[in-house]
């Protein structure tokens, strides 16, 4: 197992990075516009990604101008997800094994999610994995969003590690990027939702993980980065 040296926190996104639940949010949207009426799409859901909870309800309310208010469609949303949440969602292949590693080897493990508690708790409780981390923290507490660094911000001061110093691990562009512009270490974390932004993503972090039974990977390697991109 493999974590670079220079980092003494590992900050994780939950939704695609150790939990593999992002078909599920599809489901949900495809689900939630069908019983208005409106037609899925790519670009809809690309948007969606990018949005907390309150924002990603007030996105769907502007577009399609429906006239719920953002606590109605977020009442229906955690109904439609939480039994998923609690019973149904899997942690990735080797998660576990890897946060217990580096739990032994002293590294600080903190929770960055868009997700609130009522998602993030039941599931990393029914993966056997919540004692592990020292932080668990959300969007909610920076706005609701998740597109700069403010919420990794936030978390690096509450474990008492410098962003320099804490390996962000996420599995989208944009959560990536707003890392990266608080001087956080990066790493980017394949998951089948994300696979039309992956080379981007494989040259915009430091690190690239594919298999956390071997761990990140670093990025400045062109070998490795393409056989990350074939991925």
């Amino acid at each position: 197992m493999y974590f670079p040296s220079e980092a003494r926190c590992a900050i994780f996104d939950m939704d695609g990075t150790i939990l593999d639940s992002m078909g599920l949010w599809e489901e949900i949207d495809i689900l939630f516009l069908k019983k208005r009426g409106i037609p899925y799409t790519e670009d809809y859901g690309e948007a969606m990604k990018t949005k907390g909870f309150r924002d990603g309800a007030r996105y769907s309310i502007e577009r399609f101008h429906l006239h719920e208010s953002p606590e109605e469609i977020m009442e229906e949303w955690t109904e439609m997800a939480k039994e998923a949440y609690r019973s149904r969602l899997q942690l990735k292949p080797g998660v576990k094994a890897y946060l217990e590693k580096l739990k032994k080897e002293g590294i600080r493990i903190a929770l960055a999610t868009v997700s609130p508690p009522q998602f993030y708790i039941p599931a990393l409780t029914s993966g056997q994995i919540i004692d592990l981390f020292d932080d668990l923290s959300d969007a909610s507490v920076v706005g609701g969003k998740k597109d700069g660094p403010d919420l990794y911000l936030h978390v690096a001061e509450k474990v008492g590690v410098p962003p320099r110093h804490c390996l962000v691990f996420e599995d989208t562009l944009h959560a990536l990027r707003g890392a990266a512009q608080g001087n956080f270490l990066t790493c980017a974390v394949y998951d089948a939702s994300s696979k039309a932004q992956w080379s981007e993503m494989c040259l915009t972090a430091d690190f690239i993980l594919t298999d956390f039974q071997t761990g990140p990977h670093r990025a400045n390697d062109g070998a490795e980065r393409q056989s990350a991109h074939n991925t």
